[in-house]
């Protein structure tokens, strides 16, 4: 799949997603899905067009939330769900400062739009000014299809699944109910350690947003081979090592990913 940064060309029709898309859940799953019916059959591709940091780090850093996925871990999820290519916009305060109108206008200008996929919560241009109504509009009077897809929730309740319910989750180690939301176990990237004179290796986890340290079920999985089953890891100040795996070496810098199953 293609991720860039900088406009390309209107070479090619395109059926364009919407959406931070920060931990690619079941909503966001259903997003995707709907851009993919629409593609059904054409020669259009489906693009996701996401921001490049979350708006909060521009707009009020002291609020801006800890990211759920990295963005490599995003544009692996969108591959595996289908989307052709992922431009990353680079989000600054002139952006931020554009009418819903000049978003759209510049949208339309560097694209080929067949049609625009968004979230019934979606909001854009100035002080978040822009939603589904602006979308509609701009499609009748442009020519391109919308489609706006309603809240996805958890079954058997009317929780709404979104990015700041999966964080408060997995911050309060409530990993059973982030899976339901995210549709599979959490993950949190990490890098060996091998600490000279040490005789086990140990992960550094470099996401921001982790769980409480404590024991948890999981896995480990190195790149290029199948994780570890049936872990029991100790999370402890950003740091993770298994207590069942005697020996446990990993060469210093290897990069993994930890999945957490839940807590013991």
């Amino acid at each position: 799949m293609k991720v860039f940064q900088r406009d390309e060309d209107r070479c090619g029709p395109r059926i364009v997603v919407l959406g931070m898309f920060d931990g690619v859940h079941r909503g966001h799953q259903k997003l995707l899905e709907a851009g993919r019916e629409m593609k059904e059959g054409g020669e259009a591709k489906l693009r996701v067009c996401t921001f490049d940091r979350h708006p909060l780090t521009v707009l009020r850093p002291e609020a801006a939330p800890p990211m759920i996925t990295s963005i490599p871990e995003k544009a692996r999820l969108m591959r595996l769900f289908g989307a052709d290519e992922m431009q990353l916009i680079p989000f600054t305060r002139s952006l931020a400062d554009l009418s819903p109108e000049d978003f759209l206008q510049r949208l339309r200008e560097r694209t080929r739009l067949i049609a625009i996929v968004a979230g019934w919560n979606y909001s854009f241009g100035r002080g978040g000014a822009g939603g589904a109504d602006t979308l509609i509009r701009d499609g009748e009077k442009h020519g391109y299809a919308v489609r706006i897809v309603p809240p996805v929730t958890i079954e058997g309740g009317d929780q709404v699944i979104s990015s700041s319910a999966v964080r408060e989750a997995v911050a309060a180690g409530e990993l059973h109910p982030a899976a339901i939301m995210l549709g599979r176990f959490p993950e949190f990237t990490g890098i060996a350690e091998a600490p000279a004179g040490a005789a086990e290796s140990r992960v550094r986890l470099r996401s921001r947003l982790l769980p409480p340290d404590g024991i948890y079920r999981g896995r480990i999985r190195f790149a290029g081979e199948r994780e570890n089953e049936g872990l029991v890891i100790r999370l402890k100040n950003g740091y993770a090592a298994p207590e069942n795996r005697a020996g446990f070496r990993r060469s210093e810098g290897e990069k993994c990913r930890l999945i957490l199953e839940g807590r013991l």
